[in-house]
């Protein structure tokens, strides 16, 4: 029952674990051990230079109006990764975390601007790197960013990483039996619902595109 937007909020409430929240020790040990697990992965699928030498200083977040994010301190100085426990809209969905962690660390957000520092610092530019917002640079970063994840993993391999995330916190929250309430096939599927409406997302930000910015008619829109 209720509207769309209603249906897919109560769908989402499958996918939490009001502990994240609650256990902040807990938090930090498994965003700790999903950062390890996909740290793993990227060392045994790309190139030695896309991990960075030295790993962010970690820092959990209890409530941010995003669901986190990694901050390039400059020269000399660590970068930093704060994962964030609830937003409203992603809280304590062990999914966000593991997909922020892909396009905030590796091979996203981190690797491209460890990289790009690199390649600074061997043409002696590196104490005037930075980056610009608004700029091509950022629109670069994001796009690769935003497909961190999918040039890594496959959804099924995603899906299955995520389901044994979930059956550790499930163990380590219950009376000690694993009731498996989020499965690697639940995930699966929610991957699949979330791609449909990014498609409507996409559609609707087109839309607008094409009414205010390109004076298109609104019957034309409406096909």
């Amino acid at each position: 029952d209720g509207s769309l937007v209603e249906r897919w909020q109560n769908y989402l409430n499958y996918f939490r674990v009001p502990e994240l929240v609650n256990d902040s020790g807990l938090a930090e040990k498994i965003v700790r051990t999903t950062m390890k697990k996909i740290r793993t992965l990227v060392a045994e699928r790309f190139e030695p230079d896309m991990l960075p030498r030295e790993e962010p200083a970690l820092t959990v977040v209890q409530s941010a109006p995003y669901a986190g994010r990694f901050v390039f301190n400059g020269p000399g100085k660590p970068a930093a990764f704060e994962a964030v426990l609830g937003n409203g809209k992603t809280a304590a969905i062990m999914l966000s975390h593991l997909e922020t962690a892909f396009h905030e660390l590796w091979p996203g957000h981190h690797s491209h601007v460890s990289r790009q520092f690199e390649a600074a610092e061997r043409d002696g530019l590196g104490i005037l790197y930075g980056s610009v917002i608004p700029s091509p640079y950022i629109t670069i970063s994001e796009g690769i960013a935003t497909n961190a994840r999918r040039i890594t993993v496959s959804d099924e391999e995603f899906a299955e990483i995520a389901g044994r995330l979930y059956a550790e916190l499930d163990a380590v929250t219950s009376d000690g039996t694993p009731t498996n309430y989020v499965t690697s096939g639940d995930v699966l599927k929610f991957l699949k619902l979330a791609d449909i409406r990014q498609q409507t997302v996409t559609a609707r930000d087109n839309a607008v595109i094409m009414l205010l910015d390109q004076k298109r008619p609104e019957q034309e829109v409406a096909k």
